[in-house]
């Protein structure tokens, strides 16, 4: 199932930054359909541990790993315990103060998604991005991260050139 990543599918009548948008409007309503947590700044989690994920719903990797934790985490077919995983969208964020005012423990606005917080005991405890984001969040699962983050680059699209276009170097 690739139930995040769909939310890029191209159509025949739109373009990229169509998708684009269509997908940071529609990521809400799948996550809510998922095994996922919209996030509420309003309303963080009140103890416990729980993961925060600010994803940009234009990276097919983000999407991906989405997809990978929609199908690990707990649920009603799937039995078991692991902290929630609450999802917000990186468009939210215009600036660092409005992202630091969701994760205070964040000093400068990540140059790589997903950003990935760490809550425990009523506070944000731990925060990385990119690929270590991907690995604070396998751990905090109990996932393997290696086996998570290859599991996340195997669905992750793949894009070459088209066999028939050829290049007109020096033409």
């Amino acid at each position: 199932m690739t139930r995040f990543q769909d939310l890029l599918a191209a159509s025949p009548n739109s373009s990229p930054s169509r998708e684009q948008d269509r997908a940071s409007r529609e990521l809400p309503a799948v996550v809510r359909a998922s095994r996922l947590h919209w996030w509420e700044p309003s309303a963080p989690p009140a103890g416990g541990t729980a993961v925060l994920l600010v994803v940009a719903p234009w990276s097919h990797y983000d999407l991906a790993m989405l997809d990978v934790l929609d199908e690990s985490v707990p649920g009603p077919d799937r039995p078991g315990e692991a902290p929630p995983v609450f999802v917000a969208n990186l468009e939210r964020y215009r600036s660092v103060e409005e992202l630091t005012a969701d994760i205070p423990i964040l000093e400068s606005f990540p140059f790589q998604s997903p950003i990935a917080a760490l809550w425990r005991d009523g506070a944000f405890r731990n925060v990385a991005w990119g690929k270590a984001g991907r690995d604070l969040v396998a751990d905090a699962l109990d996932l393997p991260p290696e086996a998570f983050n290859e599991q996340v680059i195997a669905r992750t699209p793949r894009y070459s050139p088209s066999p028939d276009r050829t290049s007109h170097v020096g033409a």
